[in-house]
């Protein structure tokens, strides 16, 4: 999270559920979609331009930091856990995945919650 808060967090994330649902009701569920990155490039083009410009070096400036954070955290999680529990031959990785062990570590937990989206899916 770094200096962000939990509420931080709850409003990011319901933002972003706000935007998935924006774009399942726009996109077609069903049939062929075909959309050009240029297409899809000049629509953020344009939405991006609608911000004032204090606003979006602000966002800027945030993402700037969140990337070089995010790099960190990558070589963190990396360095931490056992990426054989990601495939899906490794007993350990099984065991998470079907909710019979819990998570010691970050790429453990990413298999457990993965374990429980498909177990919902089903």
């Amino acid at each position: 999270l770094g200096t962000r808060s939990a509420p931080d967090l709850v409003r990011y994330t319901q933002m972003a559920s706000g935007l998935l649902r924006t774009l399942l009701k726009i996109f077609p569920a069903q049939g062929e979609r075909s959309y050009s990155t240029k297409a899809i490039h000049a629509e953020l083009e344009s939405l991006w331009n609608e911000l004032p410009l204090d606003r979006r070096r602000k966002i800027v400036q945030d993402l700037a930091t969140d990337f070089q954070r995010l790099s960190i955290l990558i070589f963190y999680i990396a360095n931490r856990g056992n990426p054989r529990v990601l495939r899906d031959d490794d007993r350990t990785g099984r065991k998470l995945a079907s909710n019979q062990r819990k998570p010691e570590s970050t790429l453990d937990l990413y298999r457990f919650v993965s374990g429980y989206f498909i177990s919902r899916m089903s």
